[in-house]
């Protein structure tokens, strides 16, 4: 079976077909590659059920072609894009939990406040493999090791 098939899989058997949803959009090859499969999935009716969030941490020398990225897809699909811009400070600690935390409280208040039925992002296996070991590191004992396919919105509280 192709990549491609089994995401549009995942999606019918996740009964994604009647929701609305936020997209976690980076402009990566992990969330153009959700958006596509999305296109492919809701067809002519994309615009009714997703729209993209993003966040800009100013962190590197690439933001102006992710951005770049990330305002194509949203202009090629016509698209809402619900943008955060922010930056860290060394009293905020470690950047990538920072910036995890800044991302899925975003992500939260956005699906919440403008009632979407969830957020989709895309991850790469090796996100998992990653997930593993940072539970593994810090004696989490959770009910799946890795990446779940669905998290409720309540449980990133």
């Amino acid at each position: 079976m192709k990549a491609a098939e089994s995401v549009l899989q995942d999606m019918e058997s996740l009964s994604l077909r009647d929701q609305r949803f936020l997209v976690a959009f980076s402009g990566g090859p992990d969330s153009v590659y959700l958006l596509l499969s999305l296109a492919e999935f809701y067809k002519e009716e994309l615009k009714k059920h997703i729209s993209l969030i993003y966040v800009d941490y100013h962190d590197s020398p690439w933001v102006p072609e992710e951005e770049n990225v990330v305002y194509y897809y949203k202009k090629k699909f016509d698209l809402l894009l619900h943008r955060k811009d922010v930056q860290h400070q060394k009293e905020d600690g470690n950047f990538e939990d920072w910036a995890r935390r800044v991302r899925y409280s975003f992500f939260a208040e956005v699906a919440l406040k403008e009632r979407y039925d969830g957020v989709l992002v895309a991850h790469q296996k090796s996100d998992d493999a990653e997930t593993y070991l940072l539970q593994k590191e810090r004696n989490n004992l959770p009910l799946h090791y890795g990446l779940q396919k669905m998290v409720m919105l309540d449980t990133l509280k």
